[in-house]
């Protein structure tokens, strides 16, 4: 996040608990993608929360699971 926003604050906190999950947030050396604080994805609650929790994206934590 660059600009301190009540919204996107409260979205980054929360937003697992809905079933989403910031899909671009690490950049092209890790998601392929430029850093995209505005790409939101539906994973379902259980799977977001566990990116969340890791701290992983989904690019992450699917290579993780080739391996």
């Amino acid at each position: 996040m660059d600009t301190p926003n009540k919204y996107t604050d409260w979205l980054h906190a929360h937003a697992q608990e809905w079933g989403f999950h910031n899909t671009y947030q690490k950049g092209v050396a890790i998601d392929g993608k430029i850093v995209e604080g505005w790409h939101w994805r539906y994973m379902g609650v259980e799977l977001a929360t566990l990116l969340w929790q890791k701290g992983e994206t989904i690019a992450e934590y699917y290579h993780s699971l080739k391996n």
